[in-house]
């Protein structure tokens, strides 16, 4: 294209005024996605912004081209500074735009004004509306919702002795707008009476007196057992005073009732005293071989030993994953990872396991249990799905934070002693960075033999956590909960404290980057004196997938669920002695993995799909296509010998086609899955580069 010292033509006119379009046309693109009462998808806005940038665009060569459509070197280049100098400043204001969470316009009547929308606020609103899921100070809970509509309504049927459980959460986000009294109401009548609704619940709050640090989830607690057996309507009412704005045509309007939000309620008996409770634990990275009373030589653990002293414990207990997210979602579901689909690594985005599929905190929430849980952040967070099945699912984001889960955990336990419950409990410690010092200064280790001084300091963290599963268990003894309770402890994976991989690599200790048994084996005991024996060891294999199932059996639930795990229930009362064949799979560092655990073998298969997660950066080696080791005679598997046991590793190939039929060893392909996009949840990425699972 050349430039032409000639009158100006009509392409220069006709570029010019489409560069003037563009530019207009940009001040007004977002809003125009934000029309009163109409919301478009957040994607509408950037394709509105696309077409006003290829407008300019085509402006920009319209002029430069001008009569003569000749492309020259020069012509791109000056093309190129026109589009830098021209269309930057441009990018950088919608990017501004897009980023900027409000604006808030002046109001009356006691109001601060009006919200106007940006994308980011359009997009967590829409989430909202979409998902019906609210998160307020790190707490999750399934909320009754709707953007514009301030009531909801739902017909249920009360139980014998019913109670109405539920809660109502208001968002900081409202004092943007208002600070005036808010209220929550809820109201009933007979399903098809020809009756007034009668209010048994009503709470206000004045926003003008509440600290940013007092918003979040207040539970509340109905008696509803006049109603027994009867068919009732429930309203469930927002409500604010005195808020009026004008309406401005291009914006779209949030009252504060957008901000308030009731937890979808649960109708449900009071405590049946025929059933027990469940507490379940999970001591996060804690090894199986480093508590005392599995013969490790420091003491570690006197608050466990007293539990698997007096419970059942079982010694060989393996995880079906080297990390948090899948091990955990396999104990939930009873599912191999690569079934309930949570075994991606982590990077900005995560796979959200299978939403089809039951869940313990589900299934027991389904037969009257209040569910509850109190966990570290990072990993288990409630982005990933973990929340589902939980009447609340409250995080803690500290980087040290067993203290304050424990301390959580038996406050609610004192207000929810009448109830039938189920309470998990989950904390980042004994997991990296290791913190306590306890054992280096007793032992004098000096900081420089690693190995050494890395291991003291990962059994002081579990010996600070015993401390506070020792403080539950007074709690609990004080209750009176002991009796009607039944208590798991265990572990969503182990631990490799260093010496296996080569001198060169980066990550010489943690998890998640191999299946080799000091990052599967893990603790698992269970304990209620007049359930189970006291006392009693065995030493038969079971897996973490077996967990769930044997809950429900304990708790007389027997329908039947599609579960890969199974009740342990015979095992425990004496009627089965047979280890069960582990599987495990799903690394996050180094090769994709898989292996089989059964008759005192180990067989390590690297399979062929699945993500070659940071090879170089971590330092991690390719590893053998097959590994196969005789644990008896190489307890540490040090010694592969895949290569003199072609019979053996044939047998392993078809142990792990009996799991998975569909299987093949030459090809395996990944199934496509949905993603969590992590990249805007800066809180949760710190926490997970604080535990090391992302850079």
């Amino acid at each position: 294209m050349k430039l032409s010292s000639k009158t100006v033509s009509s392409k220069t006119v006709f570029g010019t005024v489409l560069i003037f379009i563009g530019i207009l046309f940009n001040g007004y693109s977002l809003e125009f996605c934000m029309v009163e009462r109409v919301i478009l998808n957040i994607y509408a806005s950037v394709l509105i912004i696309n077409f006003q940038i290829i407008l300019i665009l085509f402006g920009i060569f319209m002029i430069m081209g001008n009569q003569n459509l000749t492309i020259t070197k020069n012509s791109v280049k000056r093309t190129l500074a026109v589009f830098v100098f021209t269309m930057m400043p441009l990018l950088v204001l919608n990017g501004y735009m897009f980023a900027k969470s409000t604006t808030v316009t002046p109001g009356e009547d006691g109001s601060k004004g009006k919200l106007k929308l940006s994308a980011t606020l359009l997009n967590r609103m829409l989430t909202l509306e979409s998902t019906k899921i609210s998160e307020l100070q790190f707490e999750t809970r399934e909320i009754l919702y709707s953007m514009q509509d301030p009531s909801s309504s739902l017909t249920v049927t009360i139980p014998l002795k019913g109670v109405l459980d539920g809660a109502f959460g208001i968002d900081p986000m409202i004092k943007k707008i208002y600070s005036g009294n808010i209220s929550f109401e809820i109201r009933l009548k007979k399903a098809g009476a020809d009756e007034k609704f009668k209010q048994i619940y009503q709470h206000t709050v004045n926003l003008s007196l509440m600290s940013e640090n007092k918003f979040g989830w207040e539970n509340i607690s109905i008696d509803l057992s006049e109603y027994e057996g009867e068919e009732i309507v429930l309203e469930f009412n927002k409500y604010c005073e005195a808020f009026s704005f004008e309406d401005s045509g291009l914006i779209y309007d949030l009252k504060p009732t957008a901000f308030m939000y009731w937890q979808i309620p649960h109708i449900r008996s009071k405590k049946n005293i025929q059933e027990k409770n469940v507490i379940l634990i999970s001591l996060d990275t804690l090894r199986a071989d480093h508590l005392h009373y599995s013969g490790y030589s420091r003491e570690t653990s006197p608050n466990i030993d007293k539990l698997a002293e007096q419970g059942i414990t079982f010694t060989t207990a393996v995880s079906q994953a080297p990390w948090t997210t899948p091990s955990h979602f396999s104990i939930f579901t009873s599912k191999y990872p690569s079934e309930h689909m949570g075994n991606q690594p982590i990077q900005n985005s995560v796979r959200h396991w299978d939403d089809s599929l039951p869940t313990l905190a589900g299934i027991l929430r389904d037969h009257g249990y209040v569910t509850g849980a109190f966990v570290g952040r990072g990993p288990i967070s409630a982005k990933f799905g973990f929340y589902r099945g939980f009447d609340f699912y409250n995080e803690t984001n500290k980087a040290s934070d067993v203290e304050i889960i424990f301390k959580k955990s038996m406050q609610w336990l004192e207000n929810n002693q009448d109830r039938d419950f189920f309470l998990f409990i989950h904390t980042y410690e004994p997991h990296a960075p290791y913190i306590d010092d306890y054992f280096v200064k007793k032992e004098r280790i000096d900081k420089t033999n690693i190995i050494q001084h890395r291991t003291a300091l990962y059994d002081g963290d579990i010996r600070r956590t015993d401390k506070f599963v020792g403080k539950l268990i007074d709690k609990m003894e004080a209750l009176g909960l002991l009796e009607d309770t039944i208590l798991i402890i265990t572990s969503d994976h182990g631990e490799d404290l260093g010496g296996r991989n080569p001198k060169e690599a980066t990550m010489e200790f943690g998890h998640g980057h191999n299946l080799y048994d000091e990052s599967l084996l893990v603790p698992l005991i269970f304990y209620n004196t007049n359930v189970f024996l006291q006392g009693k060891k065995i030493p038969h294999q079971v897996r973490l997938l077996d967990i769930t199932p044997t809950i429900l059996d304990y708790v007389n639930i027997r329908e039947k669920f599609e579960f890969q795990g199974a009740s342990l229930k015979e095992m425990i009362e004496g009627k089965d002695n047979k280890s069960r064949p582990a599987y495990s799979e799903a690394t996050t560092y180094g090769t994709e993995r898989e292996s089989i655990r059964f008759n005192d073998f180990k067989y390590v298969h690297r399979i062929s799909f699945g993500q070659i997660t940071h090879p170089t950066s971590y330092g991690l080696p390719i590893t053998p296509l097959h590994e196969f080791f005789n644990l008896k005679e190489d307890p540490f598997e040090r010694n592969n010998i895949a290569h003199t046991q072609e019979e053996m590793v044939h047998n392993s190939q078809e142990l792990i086609s009996f799991i998975f039929p569909e299987k093949e060893f030459d090809k395996n392909e990944a199934p496509e899955t949905k993603t969590v996009d992590l990249s805007k949840d800066e809180s949760l990425l710190n926490r997970l580069r604080g535990l090391g699972y992302i850079e």
